[in-house]
């Protein structure tokens, strides 16, 4: 019995064997970083982001303005600019604006599969451009430098920034003001800015044309503020550096 058991397994027929099915191609590619490089030659460095989070360099693209670079060897390493936004996407993710600290412009570069492409470069309207924000199709720009004041732009189909007649205020410090942040509230209005200096947020409340009242004076919670954002309920938060203190 157990002989014949084992010719009865012995003669069964092989099965034969699947192909493995190809598994599909994965794309890892999640998005991108964009960072300004600040340098006399001004340009934003473009990284392909996976879904690891890797960074991979994909070149550089000029702003067709200057930056304002710390001088070599300087210790310790400050940044020069001291500010957020300085780099910003617009809200539909088609066009990234950048800051040239150095030729007091702004730029514009649209977004593409190849890289970056230049479309405007325009005069900021101040001294030393140092931070940006958009909503819809405004655009405001901090200016730090002389007397430091906010002037803003329309943003047409193309990307091109057309200057926004009476839009430029002062900011409530003047020149001691050190300002580090401009931004719009959620629904576009009112505009924020951090003077580092006086301890001091300034709002402007935004009418229909998209133009700024004059600055309303606000003191903060603590020491030099800083950078901020909104939260979902509408309420400013707002990061205090004490100085650069530890804590």
């Amino acid at each position: 019995m157990l002989a014949s058991l084992s010719n009865a397994v012995a003669q069964r027929p092989n099965p034969t064997p699947r192909p493995r099915p190809t598994p599909a191609p994965r794309n890892f590619q999640a998005g991108a970083v964009y960072v300004l490089t600040n340098q006399v030659d001004n340009a934003v460095a473009g990284f392909g982001r996976d879904a690891f989070g890797m960074l991979t360099p994909a070149g550089e693209f000029s702003t067709g303005g200057a930056g304002d670079p710390v001088p070599q060897g300087t210790d310790p390493a400050t940044d020069p600019l001291a500010s957020q936004g300085a780099l910003i996407l617009d809200q539909g993710h088609q066009f990234l604006f950048a800051v040239n600290a150095g030729s007091n412009q702004i730029s514009v570069l649209s977004i593409s599969q190849s890289g970056l492409d230049l479309v405007d470069v325009v005069d900021s309207g101040g001294t030393r451009p140092i931070s940006l924000t958009v909503h819809d199709d405004l655009l405001y720009v901090l200016n730090e430098g002389g007397t430091p004041n906010i002037t803003g732009f329309t943003i047409g189909d193309d990307g091109t920034l057309t200057p926004l007649a009476g839009s430029t205020q002062p900011l409530i410090g003047g020149t001691a003001a050190d300002p580090a942040e401009v931004s719009f509230n959620h629904d576009g209005t009112l505009l924020i800015v951090t003077e580092k200096a006086g301890n001091r947020i300034d709002t402007y409340i935004i009418d229909g044309n998209g133009l700024p009242s004059a600055p309303i004076d606000n003191l903060s919670n603590g020491m030099t503020p800083f950078g901020f954002a909104f939260n979902n309920p509408g309420f400013l938060v707002v990061s205090e550096a004490f100085g650069g203190a530890p804590n």
